[in-house]
């Protein structure tokens, strides 16, 4: 496939269709995959089932609560049942009764609360939407780093490094 968008992409088109016959005289031995099928793979492995276990089956995930991927298959655990309570309360987000469930892991905790004083999710449920909140918060979160990345104060601490030297040198 690299070979093949290479050959695409070569800016001589003359050479190119020449190396490419060299290269591919039978024409190229296969055709990428379709757009459905990298998407009917991504539905799968994100949904419970034998054919997500077969797929991942042999993977190592850590029982760490810092690691993405465990982070993720409880995130999976907990789907079907944060899944059940937006279906059950569809009417009462319908007819406005209560708000629907946010998309911000932030405010998920507070709308679970007030879904429980409301009495439309149980104090159970408001545990598995604090767990989710709490998981999909840490999933979600990218790295922070300084404008700078950082040079101001490595330069801030070679120079008090060096300064030190100096001062342990002449004294």
């Amino acid at each position: 496939m690299a070979f093949g968008g290479l050959l695409a992409n070569y800016p001589n088109r003359v050479a190119a269709v020449f190396l490419r016959a060299v290269a591919f005289p039978l024409g190229l031995p296969h055709a990428p995959a379709r757009d459905s099928l990298g998407r009917d793979v991504a539905h799968l492995m994100q949904m419970s089932g034998d054919t997500r276990e077969r797929l991942v089956s042999g993977s190592h995930v850590s029982n760490l609560e810092a690691d993405p991927i465990a982070r993720g298959e409880k995130l999976l655990a907990l789907m079907p049942t944060v899944m059940a309570m937006e279906k059950r309360l569809r009417r009462a987000t319908r007819d406005g009764e209560i708000a629907p469930l946010p998309q911000d892991p932030d405010a998920i905790e507070s709308w679970a609360t007030g879904a429980v004083a409301g009495g439309f999710i149980e104090q159970g449920e408001l545990g598995v939407l604090c767990e989710w909140a709490r998981h999909t918060r840490e999933a979600v979160k990218v790295d922070d780093f300084p404008s700078d990345f950082g040079i101001l104060e490595a330069l801030q601490k070679r120079g008090a490094a060096l300064k030190r030297s100096l001062t342990d040198t002449l004294v």
